[in-house]
């Protein structure tokens, strides 16, 4: 990190007085995908660790859907609160639903979890 501080803190000294020529953006744009990255740091998250932090934000917002009182709100704020509830209640059914079998046992000394233990976790309101 200190000589990428160095170089930005020494930019000054380093500029490119620009010639009569352009580049084509396009040529430009060619080089520049050879030589940057797409993604800065370090990917981290697998697949299955995205999978479960949408789930548990999907959890997250039922709950607080299920808890918000409708008393006071009006008709078209009432079916906002609604499609809220029906759209994440939804959701979570689906994901319960598309866990493949082979997908519920864990091998190694991980938890297992089953499907039945993933829906009691979520309840929807009735």
């Amino acid at each position: 990190m200190d000589l990428a501080l160095k170089e930005w803190s020494e930019r000054w000294l380093h500029i490119v007085e620009g010639g009569g020529d352009i580049a084509d953006e396009v040529e430009y744009m060619q080089w520049y995908q050879k030589i940057t990255r797409k993604y800065i740091g370090r990917v981290t998250s697998s697949l299955e660790s995205e999978y479960q932090r949408t789930v548990t934000t999907m959890r997250e917002i039922a709950k607080i859907a299920d808890v918000v009182s409708a008393e006071g709100l009006g008709s078209y704020n009432r079916g906002l609160l609604d499609e809220v509830k029906n759209v994440v209640h939804r959701c979570l059914t689906e994901q319960l639903e598309e866990i493949p079998k082979d997908k519920m046992k864990r091998k190694g000394n991980r938890k297992r979890r089953q499907k039945d233990d993933l829906s009691m976790e979520y309840e929807p309101e009735q």
